[in-house]
């Protein structure tokens, strides 16, 4: 038993010799897609920040993390026009197959990730500041997939990309000035450069 508790210790020590935290920041373009509107839906760009832990195993990895990332969109017709950005604070977990050649190490990874809505901000073009207005997030708890590819350079610096897609809509749009969409889908595309320690 002692022996098999020693090899269990040695193993720990050995693969969290090989983890590293790291600070990570981008840019995230909403991607929202209509079946059908009365009115003009556009993408905005926003960005995240957040943290990460990376767990090498040869030339692979699993990257837990926790990121503020904000979503959203602007909706128009004619003169009016309303913007929504919705900040989530998520919990991504990145499981990246890879192999290193040199001091590089390109992947491809898959990504599930679980976030809560933490702030919600409405700007209409009708009113002279921004409010805060949850009756238009459809649920504060998301959950979705995203898949990309990344490579890390020198053990140090970690740029990836990736498309992400969220199980349901963000918005209940059909309460802004009643206009209608409906089959609204949230995806997004996440460009990301992260610093390792």
């Amino acid at each position: 038993m002692k022996h098999l508790v020693a090899v269990i210790a040695a193993m720990l020590i050995a693969f969290t010799a090989r983890a590293q935290l790291g600070i990570m920041a981008g840019v995230t373009t909403s991607l929202n897609e209509v079946e059908s509107s009365s009115l003009s839906v556009k993408d905005i760009t926003q960005y995240h920040v957040g943290i990460a832990y990376k767990f090498l195993i040869g030339g692979c990895a699993i990257q837990p993390g926790i990121q503020y990332n904000i979503k959203g969109e602007v909706l128009e017709d004619g003169d009016y026009s309303a913007m929504f950005k919705t900040g989530f604070v998520e919990v991504p977990v990145q499981a990246q197959i890879g192999f290193r050649v040199s001091g590089f190490r390109p992947y491809i990874f898959a990504e599930p990730y679980l976030g809560f809505a933490f702030s919600n901000e409405t700007t209409e073009s009708t009113a002279e500041e921004s409010v805060t207005n949850w009756d238009t997030v459809r649920d504060r708890l998301e959950f979705g997939l995203g898949f990309g590819a990344g490579i890390d350079l020198y053990k140090h610096l970690q740029l990836s990309a990736k498309y992400v897609f969220n199980s349901k809509p963000i918005y209940y749009n059909d309460t802004i000035q009643n206009y209608d969409i409906t089959q609204q889908k949230s995806a997004g595309i996440m460009v990301t450069a992260a610093i390792f320690f």
